[in-house]
């Protein structure tokens, strides 16, 4: 404003002394005012435009782009297997958001694909497998010789504080070694005999054979999914049985997806369902959340069977993730459902011993078993009861990021030899 009114100054001096003690216009000096009053109109109009382009310009520099604006979010990741292997998880449609450092992310919606009935998920595709006999049982399988819950060795490493065996991952990020379970069951010594010793018998009488599925390369490859199997001794080699598959289902007891980089197995999901309980009564734990590092040998007679072996220093492969107190007590109801007939449950079938939603022991009705029933009388005994419902309270990781541990880590030492399978019974 003060540079239009400087410019104006000039012009309406004179134009002032023109008029007063003058006479009527002429032709001549309207002409001038009109001149100088056009003159005026486009210096102001000139001046005002600037200003408007000056304070467009000025807002166009301070206005904040949108990181999404060239972003296409037309790339959905590849389908994959979820965790349990009933289903395709299939991406669909995205959308970009930006995230907490400002930087454009695409979001893509998931949904689930069931393989349908007998169905089973294997290398991000669903297999049809009427039964086991169909079941697409791989070349490069290895059967296990050790399998162990770290952190029993009783002696501690001065560097660390922690045991010498302690295994197997920090899950939790706080710096330590996470395995719950391990110092659980030093508790439950009494009832089941050491680890060592337990999954030692446990794989005399149910071996158990990984097989690797997709390998096209022991030092690289993006894709690998590792399927395990319970069976039992047959020749040198392993016959799968039926047993640890999801009941009713073709769903193995065991399933990691992972990759393999510089001959090491490496898998950042999955679960291990393990044998738990006395001899003749098993039932079956699920460790989910899995990490696993296995170092892999090819066999030399050309098989393409595999070893597993340690990666550094450690003693053995590793394989570690959470279980939970409602999978722990779930697992020990139907122990205790399909097993103890001479007990009258004070429970209904879902909870026939601990009651899920308090965890609180139920007194059995009537209980008449003997010396060679050895899972009922631990397992309905009230003493006993209550005595595992306070071993299990020891959840140490927290799975879904609110804060609180909701979950109990597990950490096992693996090896295994080069292993063929050989055909379920029935299915020569």
């Amino acid at each position: 404003m003060k540079k239009k009114l400087i410019a104006s100054l000039p012009l309406i001096v004179p134009l002032a002394a023109l008029t007063i003690g003058a006479p009527a216009c002429d032709s001549a000096s309207s002409q001038v005012a009109d001149t100088v009053n056009d003159a005026d109109v486009v210096d102001a109009n000139d001046d005002a435009g600037a200003d408007t382009a000056q304070r467009d310009t000025a807002e166009d520099d301070t206005a904040t782009p949108d990181p999404c604006a060239e972003v296409a979010c037309d790339s959905p990741p590849e389908a994959r297997c979820e965790l349990h292997r009933a289903s395709l998880t299939v991406a669909g449609d995205g959308s970009c958001a930006v995230d907490d450092d400002g930087a454009p992310a695409c979001e893509y919606a998931t949904a689930d694909e069931p393989c349908g009935e007998g169905g089973v998920c294997i290398l991000d595709r669903c297999e049809t497998v009427p039964s086991l006999c169909d079941f697409p049982f791989g070349a490069r399988i290895s059967g296990l010789t050790l399998f162990t819950l770290g952190g029993q060795s009783g002696e501690i490493d001065p560097d660390t504080g922690e045991p010498t065996d302690a295994c197997c991952f920090d899950l939790d990020g706080d710096g330590t070694t996470d395995n719950a379970f391990g110092e659980i069951w030093k508790d439950l010594e009494p009832f089941f005999g050491t680890a060592s010793d337990f999954f030692s018998a446990l794989l005399g009488r149910a071996p158990t054979a990984l097989d690797f599925h997709g390998v096209d390369s022991l030092e690289d490859d993006p894709a690998v999914d590792l399927i395990g199997y319970i069976g039992y001794p047959a020749d040198g080699a392993i016959r799968p049985l039926a047993l640890g598959f999801q009941p009713g289902t073709m769903l193995p007891p065991i399933a990691m997806a992972g990759r393999i980089e510089g001959g090491v197995f490496y898998a950042d999901d999955g679960y291990y369902r393990f044998a738990i309980g006395v001899e003749g009564s098993q039932v079956f734990l699920e460790v989910s959340n899995l990490r696993a590092e296995l170092a892999l040998t090819e066999a030399d007679d050309g098989s393409g069977q595999l070893a597993i072996g340690p990666v550094g220093d450690a003693p053995a492969g590793r394989i570690s993730g959470t279980t939970s107190r409602a999978d722990v007590f779930g697992a020990f109801n139907r122990g205790a459902l399909q097993n103890c007939t001479c007990t009258t449950f004070g429970g209904d079938d879902d909870a026939p011993v601990i009651d899920m939603t308090t965890y609180a022991c139920i007194p059995v009705t009537e209980q008449t078993c003997t010396e060679s029933d050895a899972w009922c009388r631990y397992t309905t005994n009230p003493l006993y009861c209550e005595a595992l419902v306070s071993l299990f309270d020891r959840d140490d990781v927290d799975t879904d990021g609110d804060g609180t541990d909701d979950a109990i880590s597990v950490g096992f030492w693996i090896l295994g030899e080069p292993t063929a399978l050989v055909a379920p019974n029935g299915c020569e």
